[in-house]
């Protein structure tokens, strides 16, 4: 279930807030643009695929992943470990290999490392307050504990989205819901471009 709620247009609108409060963002990513970066986690079957344009990053269509630029393949605990200045060691099961452009990746890199994501903000503005903080939660558990609280966490969503009647949701349901929330992003956000053209 985990996988349904972690889609690429959430990647894409995290990594996108946490770059809004760094000054020098545009200058760190200049040298990645027109670059493409795929993130294949374990939880999930398609890789997501992000794209530099403009100082930020764009979701792209999952089928340009074998041509990406930069490629990232691993477990979500390893990926989270990107924006863990700790410093702290991996555990044995939290893996990210990345292979591409060597020096696209290593700046990609150093993008990731100096990014602090504001998760509670973002989750809570996509899922409200509820799920949203079951999810910021989430996030920050698997930072600090990795893959071993993967399948807690799998747990705790399930229950929230069992029904009154006791009945666990179904894939389709979990799907549907997914889909609504991805298309009032979207359209939030085609509303929030052109206000922003008006403005200008």
């Amino acid at each position: 279930m985990i996988d349904k709620i972690f889609d690429g247009s959430l990647l894409e609108a995290l990594l996108n807030h946490a770059l809004q409060f760094d000054p020098a963002a545009q200058e760190k990513l200049a040298p990645l643009e027109g670059k493409t970066i795929s993130v294949a986690l374990d939880m999930r079957e398609q890789p997501w695929v992000l794209r530099v344009s403009g100082g930020r990053f764009v979701f792209e269509d999952e089928a340009l992943s074998s041509n990406c630029d930069v490629r990232l393949r691993g477990t979500i605990g390893g990926f989270m470990r990107l924006f863990d200045q700790s410093g702290r060691s991996h555990g044995v099961n939290e893996k990210l290999y990345i292979e591409g452009d060597l020096h696209s990746a290593q700046q990609f890199q150093r993008v990731m490392a100096s990014l602090s994501p504001d998760f509670d903000t973002v989750l809570k503005n996509r899922f409200g307050e509820r799920l949203g903080g079951m999810l910021s939660g989430a996030i920050q558990q698997l930072r600090s504990q990795g893959e071993s609280a993967k399948a807690g966490i799998e747990s705790r969503l399930q229950a929230y989205f069992q029904g009154e009647d006791g009945q666990c949701a179904t894939r389709e349901q979990s799907n549907a819901l997914q889909q609504r929330l991805s298309t009032l992003r979207m359209t939030l956000d085609r509303l929030d471009a052109r206000v922003k053209r008006l403005e200008s």
